[in-house]
């Protein structure tokens, strides 16, 4: 699934740390997007690797083979424009809020680790403070959106209403 190995970028904690808070922030979204549905599973966990492949290939583009470019990101669209896709086609099963959530938090989390690998540090500089403020802002932000919109009975899912 990986063209780059995510734990030579990252280190171990950093890593977990962006599979744990892609997941967070994928239930912070599923929850304003589907308040009627319980979303669980590990996927927006891997949209936020996905999210990272991304980011590799965004910030690697120059260092990559020329002639191994097309491919790659032909395969990466691909696999993006598949799991989304699966995910609209089988909405009342899938969680694409979630695994929006996921890709979003893992993106600001991608970055913000990138720009602190010694290699691209000098040229990621600026976006560091950039990053660091969307990952910062993000999650609270999903989580205090979920205790501020105000649901009416009928977008109540079973196990809020109090009803057995």
């Amino acid at each position: 699934m990986f063209t780059f190995e995510p734990s030579s970028v990252l280190g171990r904690q950093q890593l977990l740390f962006l599979y744990f808070y892609s997941g967070i922030c994928g239930s912070a979204l599923s929850c304003l997007g589907n308040p009627q549905g319980l979303s669980v599973g590990a996927s927006s966990c891997l949209f936020g690797l996905l999210a990272l492949e991304s980011a590799l290939v965004f910030v690697r583009w120059e260092h990559i083979d020329k002639s191994f470019r097309g491919n790659l990101l032909s395969n990466l669209l691909l696999m993006l424009f598949i799991n989304f896709g699966i995910g609209v086609i089988f909405s009342q099963i899938l969680d694409n809020y979630a695994h929006l959530g996921g890709f979003l938090g893992g993106l600001a989390c991608s970055f913000y680790f990138i720009a602190l690998d010694r290699e691209y540090e000098r040229q990621w500089r600026r976006y560091r403070l950039a990053s660091l403020v969307a990952m910062a802002t993000l999650l609270p932000t999903l989580v205090a959106l979920i205790f501020v919109v105000p649901l009416d009975e009928e977008h109540q899912a079973d196990f809020c209403s109090g009803e057995t």
